[in-house]
């Protein structure tokens, strides 16, 4: 079962770059996950405060490993401070809604 899991994460200003930058850094690490098929972090082409991440799962204990993973935990804590909202959605890879709310603790 394939997980598929958009976040559209809305920063101030003043934290928006940072978010990127721990994103980014983030997002190397997560490739290396063996439950991974793609993460990607995209810029909204209307709203420069607002990012975008698209991460694919090959099942739900990919997406475990990766809500349990140092480098996640490190951007959570480092994000704790900033004034960010996050929407996040997640599906299966059929018909079927995936609920996140117990990996954005």
């Amino acid at each position: 079962m394939i997980i598929i899991s958009v976040t559209t994460t809305l920063a101030d200003r003043s934290d928006r770059d940072r978010l990127a930058e721990l994103l980014t850094a983030s997002r190397v690490e997560t490739l290396k996950e063996p439950g991974v098929v793609e993460y990607k972090i995209t810029a909204d082409f209307r709203d420069p405060r607002v990012l975008h991440s698209l991460e694919i799962y090959r099942d739900e204990a990919g997406l475990r490993a990766h809500a349990e993973a140092p480098h996640l935990r490190a951007v959570l804590a480092a994000t704790s401070t900033m004034d960010i909202k996050m929407d996040a959605t997640a599906w299966t890879g059929d018909t079927e809604p995936f609920d996140l709310s117990s990996f954005l603790v």
